[in-house]
């Protein structure tokens, strides 16, 4: 049987593990949709809008990173001239994944370890 300073520790390298893991998933879908910038990402591989203007003129598209949705955000020119639109490239599974990753390791890091079966000793039972 484990003692309960042996699980904390326990809890707190696997809570740990998971968090950096969480954060490390998470920057990687940034950089990924960054690399070799987000303007030029966004011209090349999109996503686009059907409401964007469709030219091989510059100044149409502004990217940037997003992070809700982890990924990258381009605010296309309309094609009406009414503003623009914005479209996001990053994906609702991949970033609820980093997401659940960091605050889960978060909590295992953090909470009190105790053992099943075992009364709580700070309880006023």
């Amino acid at each position: 049987m484990s003692s309960p300073v042996h699980l904390r520790a326990q809890r707190i390298v696997w809570g740990s593990f998971l968090l950096v893991v969480g954060l490390l998933f998470g920057a990687g879908q940034i950089w990924v949709s960054q690399y070799q910038g987000a303007t030029y990402k966004c011209m090349v591989d999109g996503p686009f809008s059907p409401d964007a203007e469709v030219s091989e003129r510059s100044g149409i598209v502004v990217g940037s990173a997003a992070l809700w949705p982890l990924g990258r955000a381009c605010a296309w020119a309309r094609a009406d001239g009414e503003g623009t639109v914005t479209t996001y490239s990053g994906r609702w599974p991949r970033t609820l994944a980093a997401l659940g990753l960091t605050l889960g390791g978060l909590a295992l890091a953090v909470a009190p370890a105790k053992r099943r079966g075992q009364p709580d000793p700070h309880s006023s039972h």
